[in-house]
């Protein structure tokens, strides 16, 4: 303050004729000897009045944290915020009776009670329904049957000369839907069977009403007292086949659907957004963001990779004319068919192959149909009955509504000579209007993967020689395909590396498990709902061993308790995730204890992590390409010698299809086949012996600190 005071009257007296008082000297004096180190006077005036501030509101630590330099100045609102809430926490914990009590096992427990009696109310309601429903069968054997009933046991007994169903119907009337009260029939059907008065329905439900015409429609709904109306207006209509030509699938003309009516006629709609099918949600990624305004809620996969949507380029050639179709790309295509179908873990996946014309599926077929007359024990997986549903082969028009694990998009158009630079930009079914309602269609029908093949690459796709909707979104698929989600300017990612907290408390955790050595990533997905934490496996970078749900906004944000804490479960459970929970008035209590359990947890998942693979079970016999498949071999006889001979012949299979690998991963892919969950050393030393007589190795010595071993390049195998 005396240093203020000379300074002003060194300012007043400077402008007076006045000498200087020998105190303004002084000071000055010494001012100019510390040069440009020289106290700057007014901050040191704020600093005196911030402190005086502190010291009002009794916060003397501040002030001596900050003159001692134990903060930085620049987080200072920070860690105050962060010391009150401290301090400020155990208050409202223990003003809380609630908090006060709270016990993170006993709420764990409280949830999986609500688990199992909701899931016992909607088991019981079930059971209900059908009892109330059977209520209504009259007993065969009562003499007070209805007179219509007797109808029905008379045509029952009859060997010949049967009524028409119509007929029948008619006689019986109402009291039919006593013995059948749920009827699954096209409008087709209706119209054919139900006579034109018979209205007796509750309610008639549509579903795939995308593509039901209006006309279609109509008989169908007169029967009911109430309609709902079910389809997706972003799928395929109804196409004219009757108004077919013969050049091209595009002349075929689009109607309109009754979902169509039903929307431009202003009744109420829901929107259901819950999307299920994709294990991934790259598969719905494209979609999501292009048709549906990135509305629908997908949920993330226990899977670390990008994308499951990729890109496959042949050297084809698309005849046009007569031909219609892409021999070399069809070629390309079977054999990748085949080649999952011989896999031992591939061959678990049904598989689905969708192209954009006839022509092309035909081909397609013709392929996979000379791979079958040489290989018979692939046949298995083109006949129902099987495990898995059986592969199919469809154009564009008349896919929608299938599903499979794996979708094979074959594009066929494309160069007509090859290493042409240029190409027509008709792609059949695609330049009508309405063609990006087929896209989607076709994109959308995988759970686990879609494979992209075309004869050409995004750049010769030329936007400014088409103004089809469809053709402009194909290009972006190309380019999705090609380089992940990053393509899609607009749809959000998750960047591995790059730490997105929800909120402090997220964050906490998350450095306190990585204290213990876990890798944390956190917010994993790239939709609206999202992991709060996901751990990797140690062993296993491209799976998460669990996710960790922290009781933040994700969780606040479910409608109901059966979303948040049920149905979510399940879905993810099904997704393959471990999910750990913890909750924040836990860590609010005993942060470090709190911790160590979910650490525990982590450890426990870690020792009794399995992959849920079956035992393989393949016959040795010829392929088409000479290989020799393995026969049985698992984890019981994986080390006894009787089994080199199987197990060299799933290393030669392996290497065939990824040749060039290191030693590690090729362990990874065989301990999976044979339902090993944990690599060994013991293991790869098996591995090694198995492949050291023949196959190509290069040792390279890795120094960087975190690992000593060698990685082996497997190269130029006998085949």
């Amino acid at each position: 303050s005396k240093l203020a005071i000379a300074v002003e009257n060194f300012e007043r007296l400077s402008n007076s004729t006045l000498s200087l008082n020998s105190e303004c000297v002084e000071i000055l004096e010494k001012l100019d000897k510390l040069g440009p180190n020289a106290v700057k006077l007014n901050a040191w005036c704020r600093w005196l009045d911030a402190k005086n501030v502190c010291m009002q509101y009794q916060l003397p630590e501040i002030v001596d944290a900050l003159e001692n330099k134990l903060i930085d100045p620049d987080n200072l609102s920070e860690v105050t915020t962060t010391a009150i809430m401290r301090w400020l926490a155990p208050k409202l914990l223990d003003k809380s009776q609630t908090l006060r009590t709270f016990s993170g096992s006993q709420h764990n427990a409280l949830i999986n009670d609500f688990r199992d009696l909701d899931k016992y109310v909607a088991d019981t309601t079930s059971k209900f329904i059908i009892a109330k429903t059977a209520s209504n069968v009259p007993d065969p054997g009562s003499r007070e049957q209805a007179p219509e009933f007797g109808v029905l046991s008379r045509e029952l007994q009859k060997k010949s000369r049967h009524k028409p169903v119509r007929q029948l119907v008619e006689q019986m009337g109402s009291r039919l839907l006593d013995l059948t009260p749920c009827m699954l029939m096209s409008p087709l059907s209706v119209a054919q069977y139900l006579p034109a008065d018979f209205n007796e329905f509750d309610l008639i439900v549509f579903d795939e009403a995308s593509q039901i015409t209006v006309w279609d429609a109509v008989g169908a709904i007169a029967r009911a007292k109430n309609a709902i109306i079910v389809g997706d207006p972003k799928q395929m209509p109804p196409t004219n086949f009757f108004g077919r030509g013969t050049a091209d699938d595009s002349d075929e003309a689009d109607l309109e659907s009754i979902l169509d009516q039903a929307l431009g006629s202003g009744i109420k709609h829901h929107r259901l957004t819950g999307h299920y099918r994709s294990r991934h949600e790259s598969l719905i990624a494209f979609s999501n963001s292009h048709y549906y305004e990135n509305s629908l809620v997908t949920f993330p996969s226990a899977e670390t990779k990008e994308s499951a949507v990729s890109f496959h380029k042949v050297n084809g050639v698309y005849s046009k004319g007569k031909g219609r179709n892409n021999p070399i790309e069809a070629a390309a295509v079977a054999k990748e068919v085949y080649r999952r179908l011989k896999h031992p873990k591939l061959q678990k996946l049904s598989i689905g192959i969708v192209a954009l014309n006839n022509e092309q599926a035909r081909i397609i077929e013709d392929e996979l149909d000379t791979f079958r007359r040489k290989d018979s024990s692939i046949e298995r997986f083109f006949q129902e009955g099987y495990d898995i549903d059986p592969v199919f082969i469809k154009n564009l028009e008349s896919v929608q509504g299938d599903e499979r694990d794996v979708i094979i998009l074959s594009i066929g158009y494309g160069p007509t000579e090859p290493g042409a630079n240029n190409m027509s930009m008709n792609f059949g079914p695609l330049n009508k209007e309405g063609g990006e309602r087929r896209l989607n269609v076709a994109i959308t029908r995988a759970t686990s993967e879609v494979m992209l093949f075309a004869s050409f690459g995004a750049e010769l796709i030329d936007l400014s020689r088409t103004k089809a909707t469809a053709i402009q979104h194909l290009k972006t698929f190309f380019e999705f395909a090609e380089k992940g989600p990053i393509a899609l300017s607009q749809a959000a990612s998750t960047r591995h590396g790059i730490d997105q907290f929800d909120s402090d408390f997220e964050s906490a955790v998350a450095f306190k498990l990585r204290a213990k050595g876990w890798n944390v990533v956190s917010q994993v997905g790239v939709g609206k709902f999202r992991i709060d934490l996901g751990v990797v496996h140690p062993e296993k970078p491209g799976v998460y061993l669990a996710g960790i749900e922290c009781d933040g906004a994700t969780y606040h944000s479910s409608p109901s308790a059966r979303d948040r804490d049920r149905v979510r479960q399940i879905i993810l459970e099904g997704l393959g995730w471990k999910i750990v929970r913890l909750w924040s008035t836990d860590y609010f209590l005993d942060s470090d204890g709190s911790v160590e359990k979910i650490h525990t947890q982590l450890e426990e998942i870690l020792a009794n992590y399995e992959e849920d693979l079956e035992e393989e079970e393949v016959v040795v016999e010829p392929t088409v390409d000479g290989l020799l498949a393995p026969s049985t071999l698992n984890k019981e006889n994986f080390f006894q010698p009787q089994s080199s001979d199987a197990l060299r012949g799933l290393c030669e299979e392996f290497l065939s299809n990824m040749n060039g690998i290191s030693l590690s991963a090729l362990s990874d892919e065989i301990a999976k086949s044979v339902g090993i969950g944990r690599v060994s050393s013991k293991f790869n030393e098996r591995i090694l012996s198995i492949i050291k007589p023949w196959a190509g190795i290069s040792k390279k010595s890795k120094r960087d600190g975190l690992t000593v071993g060698t990685v082996a390049v497997l190269l130029n195998l006998p085949w």
